[in-house]
């Protein structure tokens, strides 16, 4: 019995390529041979489908590496779940209807570039609102001392209006 591996991906791009027969049957062939040992087929099935976020097989026939893989890098779906759904019984029993909505899902990872960027804007966004508490409660006392200021001179003119 061979392993399949059915890989399921969230780009458009992706999924155009993985319905085209010859490239669905080259993933399939890659994720047959993926393997620690030999790197060359998994080097180049992990750049094939880098924006990986699904890999649905039975646990039993999913390489060891490629079930991890697919834990670390999204998420790894037991087909073994489903039985009662993907298999029948010929005259005894009929597969039942086919849910996947109850599946764990996968998140799409935040590279560390795209984290350092967001970081960094959300600092320089902390810096800039207390800039602007800074800033009105500069203005708040200018206002007061102009304020005090005008009222002083106002008295100072008086007196010299009288003297």
């Amino acid at each position: 019995m061979v392993a399949r591996v059915a890989i399921l991906m969230k780009d458009p791009a992706d999924i155009a390529m993985a319905g085209h027969p010859d490239a669905a049957r080259e993933l399939r062939k890659q994720a047959d041979q993926f393997t620690v040992a030999n790197m060359a087929p998994a080097a180049r099935f992990c750049a094939g489908v880098a924006r990986l976020a699904e890999v649905l097989s039975w646990h039993s026939h999913c390489r060891r590496a490629l079930r991890e893989w697919a834990t670390t890098n999204g998420t790894f779906i037991r087909l073994d779940d489903y039985y009662e759904s993907l298999t029948f019984l010929e005259g005894a029993r009929r597969a039942k209807p086919l849910d996947l909505s109850q599946r764990p899902k996968s998140v799409p990872r935040v590279s560390p570039v795209r984290n350092a960027e967001l970081k960094a804007k959300m600092e320089s966004d902390a810096q800039l609102l207390a800039l602007q508490r800074e800033l009105e409660v500069l203005k708040a006392k200018a206002a007061s001392k102009a304020k005090g200021k005008a009222k002083y001179e106002k008295r100072m003119s008086r007196r010299k209006a009288t003297a």
